[in-house]
C-alpha cells in the first residue's frame, strides 16, 4: 500500500470480490446469518490496518451476480445449480454485511468514502409501446443477442446501456457519487507464433474510446460520476473462463509470468505527446495535469494513474 501511495497511485480497497476462504465456505458462508461475524471481524481488521491510508472502500463487488453465478447458473463459487432460496438468502446476507460494515467504518474512518459495487444491466423494450414489455426491460430482462449490436467475446454491448444507467443513477437516486468500478473489453487468448499479432486488441481500444467518451458525455450532463477503472490492468483467472478470456491492458504468459503490453496499454503512453494544462476537471479522479494531443480521452503515462481523464469534452460529445 505504502509503494501506490508513493507512486502517487490512490488504492481503492474491495473487501470481497468473490474469493472467500475454504473453512468460511465449509461454515456455510453466506447462508449462514451467524458467519457475517467472521465477515465483519475480517473488514474491521482492515480498516483498523489500512484505514490511516486508504480512504476509498468497497464493501462487496456484485453481490447479486455473485448469488446468481454462485447458487443458479453454477458458473461462480460456490458453484451450486438452481437453488432460488438459497441464492436469495446469500444476496440478503451479504446485504446485511454490506451495512454492518459500514457502520464499522464510520468509527474507525470517519473521513472515508465507502460504498457497495452493483452490477448493473440495461435493456431496452422490444416493443416499446407495449406496457408489460417495458416493465420487463426496466426490471432488467434476461440478456439476448441482438444481432444489430456489436459484441464480443461474452456479450452484446451498447455504450448506450452505460449512458442511460448513469443518468437513470441521477434522476431516480439523486445523484449520489459513483464511479465505474469495472469496464472492459474481454478477447480469447491469440497463439503468440500465429500470423496475427497477438498484442493487437484494435477491438478493445474502440470499446474504451466508445465507453470513456461516453462516461465523459453524462459527467458533463450533471452525473456525479467521480472515477473510471478498467477491467483490468492485467489478464487475469476469469472463474468459469478460467485463464482462456483475457481482459488485461497487460498480457500475462502464465507459464512463465512475463508480461507484454497490448496496443491498448500503449495508447498515448508517451510523455513527448503531453504538455503542461495545469488545470483539472472536477472531481477528484477525473483529472489530468498533462493535456495530451493525441487520444485525450486515454491514459497519459507520466501522471494520469488510475481513473484519471482528459480536460476538454468538446471533442468527444
Amino acid at each position: 500500500m505504502d509503494g501506490l501511495l508513493d507512486a502517487g497511485i490512490t488504492p481503492f480497497i474491495t473487501i470481497f470480490h468473490w474469493d472467500a476462504p475454504q473453512w468460511f465456505e465449509d461454515l456455510g458462508g453466506f447462508l449462514q446469518r451467524k458467519n457475517l461475524e467472521h465477515f465483519i471481524q475480517y473488514g474491521r481488521s482492515l480498516f483498523e490496518t489500512l484505514g490511516d491510508r486508504v480512504n476509498h472502500w468497497i464493501t462487496l463487488n456484485e453481490p447479486v451476480f455473485f448469488s446468481l453465478c454462485g447458487y443458479i447458473l453454477g458458473n461462480g463459487p460456490p458453484g451450486k445449480r438452481n437453488q432460488f432460496r438459497q441464492m436469495f438468502t446469500a444476496a440478503h446476507h451479504q446485504l446485511l454485511a454490506h451495512g454492518r460494515l459500514v457502520q464499522e467504518f464510520r468509527g474507525v474512518v470517519p473521513s472515508g468514502a465507502i460504498g457497495i459495487a452493483e452490477g448493473q444491466l440495461w435493456a431496452t423494450p422490444l416493443r416499446p409501446e407495449n406496457k408489460r414489455d417495458r416493465q420487463t426491460a426496466y426490471l432488467h430482462a434476461k440478456a439476448v443477442h441482438t444481432p444489430t449490436l456489436p459484441r464480443s467475446a461474452m456479450w452484446d454491448y451498447d455504450p448506450v446501456g452505460l449512458y442511460q444507467l448513469l443518468k437513470r443513477l441521477k434522476k431516480e437516486y439523486g445523484n449520489p457519487t459513483c464511479y465505474i468500478t469495472e469496464n472492459g473489453f474481454p478477447l480469447p487468448e491469440r497463439e503468440v507464433k500465429s500470423d496475427v499479432d497477438y498484442l493487437n486488441d484494435q477491438e478493445r481500444i474502440d470499446y474504451l474510446r466508445e465507453h470513456i467518451r461516453t462516461a465523459l458525455r453524462v459527467k458533463a450532463e450533471g452525473v456525479n460520476l467521480n472515477g473510471y477503472f478498467h477491467w483490468s490492468l492485467t489478464d487475469n483467472f476469469e472463474w468459469d473462463h478460467g485463464y482462456a478470456m483475457r481482459f488485461g491492458l497487460i498480457r500475462v504468459d502464465f507459464k512463465s509470468l512475463k508480461r507484454s503490453w497490448r496496443k491498448s496499454a500503449q495508447m498515448n503512453s508517451s510523455p513527448k505527446n503531453c504538455r503542461g494544462a495545469g488545470r483539472s476537471v472536477s472531481g477528484s479522479y477525473l483529472k489530468c495535469e498533462q493535456n495530451c494531443e493525441q487520444n485525450r480521452y486515454q491514459f497519459c503515462a507520466r501522471t494520469c494513474r488510475s481513473a484519471q481523464m482528459p480536460l476538454d469534452l468538446s471533442p468527444y460529445i
